[in-house]
């Protein structure tokens, strides 16, 4: 059995009267994603020796939490969203209190959409699918 949710994320670099991001975008999701990224890059040497560069925090590679969401968007609040790509914003879950900010409002990088596809033939509505990584010690762009 596919689990399917239609509901709305809340992301922006502005934050309402009420300490709410300012943008809500419609969201459609089967399944559940939430990878964990690792900083790391890998080069090869002259000598064809693997050359590992990775951000340890107590001898242990660090590790950020990831989320994708696939947005369901019009072609303004497409256009909206895709401004913010390489942002640091303002963030709401799908799950959320919006009187409990503080629990449920965190801070994220906006990585670049890892697609986007017309939904209908008219252009009115499109799919963006997104990634956010976790932004805890950073602050949002203003």
């Amino acid at each position: 059995m596919a689990l399917a949710l239609y509901d709305s994320i809340r992301l922006d670099t502005d934050l309402d009267g009420d300490g709410l991001p300012v943008n809500t975008y419609g969201v459609a999701m089967e399944g559940y994603d939430d990878p964990m990224e690792v900083a790391l890059q890998i080069e090869w040497g002259v000598t064809g020796k693997p050359l590992v560069h990775r951000v340890l925090s107590g001898g242990v590679p660090r590790t950020y939490q990831g989320r994708s969401y696939r947005l369901i968007l019009t072609k303004a609040e497409k256009d909206q969203v895709l401004l913010d790509v390489g942002k640091i914003l303002y963030f709401m879950p799908h799950y959320r209190d919006e009187d409990d900010t503080a629990t449920y409002r965190s801070v994220v990088v906006f990585d670049k959409p890892k697609g986007i596809t017309m939904y209908d033939p008219e252009q009115g509505w499109w799919h963006v699918d997104i990634r956010l990584i976790d932004g805890t010690d950073l602050t949002a762009d203003t």
